[in-house]
């Protein structure tokens, strides 16, 4: 993943919990790690739907959390609410 994060730098990741080798929490506190990195937001898209796991990804940095099975539309929703407060953020900190 970090390979990739060097060749292509996304504003957000969609990223699941459940996978093979590194899990997402693993995969999540690497990226949030590295200061280069930091400011990618992070939406955990997971069948673990438990308060523990929840946490731990809000814990970890995600930026959001969704419970599968999802609807579409509502991923893209919460997509658009989080790039839209990424975008307003770097304005607000351009004009101080």
């Amino acid at each position: 993943v970090m390979d990739i994060l060097e060749k292509e730098r996304p504003e957000i990741i969609l990223l699941d919990i459940m996978m093979p080798g590194k899990n997402g929490f693993e995969i999540c506190k690497q990226i949030k790690a590295r200061e280069e990195f930091s400011d990618i937001a992070i939406i955990f898209i997971s069948a673990l739907n438990d308060t523990k796991s929840i946490v731990k990804g809000f814990e970890l940095g995600a930026v959001d959390y969704i419970s599968k099975p999802f609807q579409s539309e509502e991923v893209l929703a919460r997509i658009n609410n989080h790039l839209t407060i990424k975008y307003q953020a770097k304005k607000m900190n351009q004009l101080i």
